[in-house]
């Protein structure tokens, strides 16, 4: 029997130890690319509404909008969020989140003014 465990050990040792360069190991967890507003853009008013496209992939399940630094509620199927803040200038993130709202790197930033 300890022959039996020595084997099994030497051989998931073996396996764990491979290199198999077809085989990613880092998550790929999608993309996110904003489309509106241009970076820099100065809007009119108190609302910008954000649009962006998001690829999922791996753990993505739907994205947070932090904005000024500040997480704010997550969007769930949407691919655009109207938001209306204080004048003057501002960073919105679009970052993607798994179900239990952990995030992840795919992200994309902008800044933008309000007047």
């Amino acid at each position: 029997m300890w022959q039996k465990v020595r084997l099994g050990s030497f051989l998931l040792a073996l396996l764990v130890g491979l290199s198999i360069p077809s085989i990613s190991l880092g998550a790929d967890d999608g993309t996110i690319t904003i489309k509106s507003p241009e970076p820099g853009a100065v809007i009119q008013g108190d609302t910008v509404t954000v649009i962006w496209d998001q690829n999922k992939a791996g753990m993505a399940d739907h994205v947070h909008l932090i904005i000024d630094g500040r997480r704010q509620l997550p969007v769930l199927t949407a691919s655009q969020k109207s938001v209306k803040l204080s004048l003057g200038e501002h960073e919105i993130t679009v970052q993607a989140a798994t179900k239990d709202h952990k995030l992840l790197e795919p992200k994309a930033s902008v800044t933008f003014r309000l007047e």
